[in-house]
């Protein structure tokens, strides 16, 4: 009977990775169809300053918003599995009618619900590939890569389709193709026994918070979670100003620049889980901050063949990659187990509230320099400096453990959000 069971259980578990599987590939190429065009849409309409200010500074804060949200409400399996399946339905509805009107009002109630859903969605995905994929004895990575060559792939066609048949088309298909992962996901299903032992671990002895706020309330973590926000942030806020800077350009031309882009974050992350030791780590999250200075010092350069410009976006990748492959590993230098999650999810917050500062900012600085990306680009530019500053005085404890697995959201996601 005993092997009977565990035969079933084995069955099941491959069954859930396939279709867990599917279900991330589908989500990502479909994200890829809207989240990948947005910002170059929104900059493509004829919108004033203001408008364009409050539309690029929902997506991140929102972003910040639905995170708060989510944490309230999605606490146990079962009311995660509930909201996977309503945002489901309710993100891809509203991205499937998002370019057919171009009212300002239209355009930002959307912008708000679609945002509002994103992030989360993708924090509450993770919560199931991390355990689908332990109960296949399968690493987080291995389900999550589906995402990374379907993004790839979609922001290549995305850009061909644009062309063709143009936005509103192209985000109907998108819609269409992310509602199709709550089939796949729907055929998820894990035993009753796990589902119960699952419930009873979350609703087991909670940590002390008070301890946790003061722990987080030190020199070290303050300025290290400032500087890895900045270098966030600034990606976040810098993908505004170049989408708006290359409209001009063909949606194939941003299309290729943007795979290149995803294609130097895999490599990124691929070279990051080669380093272990806290110094390297201290390097590669340096490193991030170089790149970050460089890919805008490019940008910040007039009149460059727009060749350079959509070479230097691939940098956008490495920052990426290695700022949150090094922060993941360098918190547990500076936290202990018990207040790292909570310190992962503030400096997350910090950079989406970072990026939706410069996003409101943005449109405002644009129409006073007279539409000169010079002074934008510089200022994000120097951001990197300050980050590296500030990393310099973080003081990292080699005595603590840094390889431990922070169970919040894997970087790579963020990016298709």
């Amino acid at each position: 009977m005993e092997a009977s069971e565990k035969t079933e259980v084995s069955k099941t578990a491959k069954r859930n990775y396939v279709f867990l599987c599917l279900t991330v590939f589908m989500r990502f190429l479909g994200d890829s169809f809207f989240y990948g065009f947005l910002y170059r849409y929104i900059a493509t309409r004829e919108l004033g300053t203001v408008e364009m200010s409050l539309l690029t500074a929902m997506i991140p804060f929102m972003a910040v918003v639905g995170n708060l949200l989510i944490s309230k409400i999605s606490t146990k399996f079962s009311s995660r599995r509930r909201t996977i399946i309503v945002y489901s339905i309710l993100e891809p509805l509203c991205i499937m009618i998002f370019g057919f009107r171009t009212e300002f009002a239209y355009i930002l109630i959307l912008d708000i619900i679609c945002n509002l859903c994103s992030n989360p969605f993708y924090n509450t995905l993770d919560t199931f590939i991390i355990q689908v994929s332990n109960d296949a004895k399968k690493s987080y990575s291995s389900g999550r890569v589906f995402g990374t060559v379907s993004y790839i792939f979609g922001i290549l066609v995305g850009g061909y389709l644009i062309s063709y048949i143009d936005y509103p088309y192209t985000f109907l298909i998108g819609g269409a193709l992310m509602m199709t992962t709550l089939i796949f996901f729907l055929q998820i299903r894990f035993p009753s026994e796990e589902i119960s032992l699952i419930e009873k671990e979350e609703g087991g002895e909670k940590t002390d918070e008070k301890s946790q706020w003061k722990e987080l309330a030190n020199k070290d973590y303050i300025l290290f979670a400032v500087a890895a926000a900045l270098i966030l942030g600034s990606i976040w806020g810098g993908d505004n100003f170049y989408q708006q800077m290359t409209k001009s350009y063909s949606s194939q031309e941003y299309a290729y620049s943007y795979d290149a882009a995803i294609v130097a974050e895999a490599v990124g992350h691929l070279i990051c889980s080669r380093f272990k030791s806290m110094k390297a780590l201290k390097r590669v999250l340096y490193l991030s901050a170089v790149f970050l200075l460089i890919r805008y010092g490019i940008f910040a350069i007039p009149n460059l063949n727009k060749y350079v410009y959509l070479s230097a976006e691939s940098l956008r990748g490495f920052t990426f990659s290695f700022c949150v492959g090094a922060n993941l590993n360098l918190l547990g230098h500076i936290l202990s187990m018990k207040s790292r999650n909570k310190g992962y999810f503030l400096l997350v917050a910090l950079d989406e509230l970072i990026a939706a500062v410069i996003n409101l900012l943005g449109p405002f600085v644009m129409q006073l320099t007279g539409n000169n990306y010079i002074f934008p680009f510089s200022v994000l530019a120097g951001n990197a400096i300050v980050a590296m500053i500030l990393l310099s005085f973080v003081h990292f404890n080699p005595e603590k453990v840094g390889e431990e697995r922070i169970s919040a959201k894997n970087g790579e996601e963020r990016e298709a959000a």
